[in-house]
């Protein structure tokens, strides 16, 4: 297992990757739900790696993001690039700020297959804009070398539902 600590609004813009280790195997980054203290601010994300196999990364996802001690959950599958996952994290971590009181669950590519559908699931993709160098971070284009990536996330029916009543569309 690998971890990580980060403070989810120590930069506001988000022009940071997560740093961490992804291991180059099938599983789940997991961690728990943001909480903020007004007199201390955003507390520190413990995160941690779970190995899954392949063919049951979404529905144990889905399962973990359901009990209320989880909050984000980056789901990694062995051929995606770390820093796909670690992009798809970070924006967990911008995403669960406003999830409440969903969780949320990404993918630095897109989930196919059809568990990423039944019991009324949706796939939405969220495009972000990214420094060519992944390690330089992530944020609002001020300068070049910026390209548009996408993470996606497995809504559940409920935060869909939520998302859409928002005017969102996807």
């Amino acid at each position: 297992m690998s971890g990580v600590s980060w403070v989810a609004a120590q930069d506001d813009r988000y022009r940071s990757l997560v740093d961490m280790e992804v291991p180059d195997r099938n599983g789940l980054l997991v961690a728990a739900p943001l909480s903020y203290d007004v007199g201390r601010g955003w507390a520190p994300v413990e995160a941690e790696f779970i190995p899954v196999s392949a063919d049951r990364l979404v529905e144990v996802a889905m399962g973990l993001v359901a009990m209320t001690d989880v909050g984000i959950v980056a789901m990694h599958p062995q051929d995606t690039p770390a820093d796909a996952t670690r992009l798809a994290f970070t924006v967990g971590l911008r995403l669960g700020v406003f999830a409440r009181p969903f969780g949320v669950v990404l993918a630095g590519r897109q989930p196919v297959g059809p568990e990423t559908s039944t019991h009324g699931r949706r796939v939405v993709a969220h495009d972000v804009e990214v420094l060519v160098d992944a390690e330089q971070g992530v944020g609002v284009p001020e300068a070049e070398p910026w390209v548009r990536r996408q993470v996606w996330e497995i809504m559940p029916a409920g935060r869909y539902a939520a998302w859409q009543s928002a005017g969102r569309t996807g």
